[in-house]
């Protein structure tokens, strides 16, 4: 992966400068994560950062999470993507983030049939649940459904 060796060479970086930082340098784990894709194949993969395991994400209350979505639209989404995050509360899923601000990070608009990848964050509440069922949705600029997936975490 790009993202590790990014990982390693910042890290590198960071100790060559000699500055207090090469003292906190880690490496944290990336994990590709089970998700299913609710929108018709258009996910290709789901990684959080801060996740361990393979294929479950466990995570630690209280922690940040990094979320990258990789996706291929089958048409162009303009602009600006929202993604709205949802957990499922007995048998509803309720709304517990709204991020407004993907096209910082994402080249906006996606064009169609073309890989991008979605760079979201999301902080563990330190009252969740020990099972937490998520469900992503990403919403182009008219406010319509432009992806959707739903994953399980484990804190």
């Amino acid at each position: 992966h790009l993202y590790w060796l990014y990982k390693i060479l910042y890290c590198l970086f960071v100790y060559e400068m000699r500055t207090l930082y090469a003292l906190v340098c880690i490496v944290t784990a990336v994990a590709a994560v089970s998700y299913n894709d609710c929108d018709g194949g258009k996910v290709k993969e789901l990684e959080i950062e801060g996740c361990s395991g393979n294929g479950r994400c466990q995570v630690v209350r209280g922690k940040m999470l990094d979320i990258v979505t990789t996706v291929t639209p089958d048409r162009e989404v303009k602009g600006p993507l929202k993604a709205v995050i949802k957990a499922k509360i007995g048998w509803w899923y309720v709304t517990v983030k709204t991020v407004t601000n993907l096209c910082e990070k994402t080249p906006c608009p996606l064009v169609a049939h073309e890989t991008a990848k979605l760079i979201s964050q999301l902080s563990v509440p330190t009252y969740a649940p020990g099972t937490l069922k998520l469900k992503v949705v990403i919403e182009d600029g008219n406010g319509n459904d432009a992806f959707c997936l739903t994953s399980t975490i484990y804190a």
